[in-house]
Order: C-alpha cells, then structure tokens, then sequence
C-alpha cells in the first residue's frame, strides 16, 4: 500500500521545489497550509527579484475606442533576473541589454486573456522601482490596478494623460495600496486650481514626494504663494517631504522638508509677506 506524505512533516527542500514550481499568486495560500509551509513560503516571496522600470504606454488609431488599442510596454530588468521572468512574458518585439540591465519590448492587447498574461507576470515579482504611464485613460488604468494587487511600487510617472485629473482617483487608489513613495506627473491640459488643490492633498495622503510640471497654465505662476503655502501646511500635517510645481518652465513652489526645520524659526505671516 502507498503512504502518504502529511504535508507538515515534508522535508523543507521538497516544499521549497513545490513553492518556487508554483510561482505565482497561490504562494501566498501555499503559506496557509501549515505552519512549516508559511516560513518557507515567506522566504521565497521576499526574494523575489524586482522589476527596475515598467513603461506602458497606451497606443492605437482610434483614441475613443479602447477595443482598438494596445498596450506597449518596455520592461527592464537586472540581466541575472532576466531567466526568472522570461517564462512568463507575452511575445517579445525586442530586446535590448546595457551593461547589467536588459531592456524587454512587447505589446498587450486590453482583453481579459491579455491582463491574465501581465497577472501572471507581476505575481514573479513584489516590487516595481519604476511605473511610467503614459497616455493611459480611466478604464485601462483600473484594468492595470487589477493585474498589479500585491506589488509594491516606489515611483509612478504619469505621462501625456487625456487630463491627468481624470484619473486622480485612480491614482490615489495606487498610491495607498502600493505605498508608493513618489509621483511625477507631466500634465499639456489646462487646470483649475481648485481641482490641483484637491488633488495634491488627497494624494499627499500617500506619498511624500510631489513633482508636477505643466506645459500650460501661467496663472499658476502669479499663485505662488499660495502654493507655497499649501506645501507648507501638507508636510505638517501629511508627513510630505517634497512638493514641486513646474509650469511653463517657470517654478511655481519646489518646498523641501529641511525647510520645514527652518521654518519654525518663523511665524507664517513671514513667509505670506516674502
């Protein structure tokens, strides 16, 4: 008669061989079964390699219809991580290696099956250093939220959006669930500055670096004041470190933290004069 192996008493080599055979989001249940399981499976989940940058870029002819779309992403990785996410990379246009890194090109359409490859692909890592969006509206980055659930991401850049402000809910739902620690955004639309004051102390919930720039709107320069002072008040009471405003070339505000340090030397009505 055959035994039966209880999975407790394993060996833990044979339960490292089943968690790293696996590979993707059900380590993380793997880790349930028992409790010489989830140590093991913790272990391997925290060395998992990160990817340095992703860059999706949304590209298509027909700029109303998301059908007609796709996605073109360029992936870069340390060249020693490169055979631990090959397996999973939908069909690559190109590849490009410089030094340690390797840079990997290939596009996605935006169907289900398509987000599925990309699930399964951020499952081989916990960590994003780098996310560039650019061109992505409302309904593709909540597409791209569902495929990136457990990832860490210390950077977003959001690039040549529709109007970035369209998609300041979204962004701030991925900033909080990915702790972001950064988030640059180049903006070519008009913006009412009520709406940029909504968004700078929602998102400074999250983050602590703010970089905006701004192709457009000059009014915010006659406004610098007042968003020096709105800096001010949201690393006292957000934890902010850094917030910059760049409009039309000209700085609006650039307040750092160590300011802050100089500021209590002060009381505010010295800066609202200067």
């Amino acid at each position: 008669s055959s035994k039966v192996l209880p999975l407790s008493t394993m060996p833990p080599d044979i339960i490292r061989r089943i968690i790293a055979a696996d590979g993707g989001e059900s380590v993380r249940e793997l880790r349930m079964l028992c409790k010489s399981w989830r140590p093991l499976a913790l272990k391997y989940i925290a060395d998992l390699p990160p990817i340095e940058k992703m860059e999706m870029k949304l590209v298509g002819d027909r700029p109303q219809e998301d059908k007609q779309k796709e996605l073109m992403i360029a992936m870069t990785v340390e060249r020693t991580n490169l055979k631990h996410f090959e397996p999973f990379l939908p069909e690559v246009m190109a590849k490009t290696q410089r030094e340690s890194i390797t840079r990997l090109l290939f596009t996605v359409s935006l169907d289900e099956a398509a987000m599925a490859v990309l699930t399964r692909l951020f499952q081989r890592t916990t960590r994003i250093k780098h996310l560039k969006i650019e061109k992505v509206n409302y309904p593709t980055l909540e597409s791209l939220r569902r495929t990136m659930r457990f990832l860490r991401i210390d950077e977003i850049e959001v690039a040549e959006t529709p109007y970035f402000l369209k998609i300041a809910n979204s962004l701030h739902g991925m900033c909080r669930l990915h702790r972001v620690g950064s988030i640059n955004v180049l903006d070519k639309n008009d913006i009412d500055a009520s709406d940029l004051t909504d968004f700078l102390t929602t998102i400074s919930e999250s983050v602590s670096v703010i970089l905006l720039c701004f192709t457009r709107n000059p009014d915010l320069l006659g406004q610098r004041g007042y968003w020096k002072s709105l800096a001010r008040g949201l690393m006292r009471d957000e934890g902010l470190r850094r917030m910059t405003i760049v409009c039309g070339g000209g700085i609006v505000c650039d307040i750092k933290e160590d300011f802050l340090v100089f500021s209590q030397l002060f009381d505010d009505s010295f800066f609202t004069q200067h």
